[in-house]
């Protein structure tokens, strides 16, 4: 009866030493991780290259913005403060109860910046007109204002592993804005 247990220490022992399939175990354990941060990684580079396109779609439609301003949609700006307005179906219309005359060009900007980035709606986009000091060169020409054109609420969809779905859901963008001077 002492003979057993005693090799059954010394197997003990022997298996506890013996280090063949180590390497194996170890790289078990740690590629999970691997693969997690690997993928992290590349979920991180899509979102910013989803926010490039979202940049450049704010781009196209701050330049439908700029040629389809006219003085008299400047007209009816407040001169005091901000004026806040809303892009629409198929206008914009404003805090103090104005609206955008040329709204086709916009329309045709927001189909192009659509275009770019498919996940834009017309809800995402607010136009802030403030009024300025400038004054064109012929004082006939009417006013100037700084516009800023923002994307709010802009979201990401995790793209490479769904699994990032059910840890974030959803990462939301911070308002992506442009600024310009129209009028004149």
């Amino acid at each position: 009866m002492n003979r057993l247990p005693l090799r059954f220490k010394a197997q003990i022992q022997r298996l506890w030493k013996d280090q063949q399939g180590e390497a194996a175990v170890s790289f078990a354990l740690v590629l999970p991780v691997l693969l997690l941060l690997s993928c992290g990684i590349l979920e991180f580079a899509v979102a910013m290259m989803d926010r490039q396109q979202a940049s450049e779609s704010l781009r196209l439609f701050s330049r439908a913005v700029a040629i389809s301003i006219t003085t008299d949609d400047l007209s009816g700006i407040d001169q005091d403060g901000p004026t806040s307005c809303t892009y629409a179906d198929a206008n914009v219309t404003c805090s103090n109860g104005t609206s955008i005359s040329n709204w086709e060009k916009l329309r045709e900007g927001f189909q192009r910046a659509q275009e770019v980035f498919p996940r834009l709606e017309a809800g995402n986009i607010v136009l802030v007109f403030e009024p300025t000091d400038l004054a064109p060169a012929d004082a006939d020409l009417g006013t100037m204002a700084l516009v800023t054109v923002q994307f709010e609420d802009l979201d990401y969809e995790a793209k490479v592993l769904p699994l990032y779905d059910e840890v974030i859901e959803t990462i939301l963008f911070p308002t992506i804005s442009n600024s310009l001077v129209v009028g004149g």
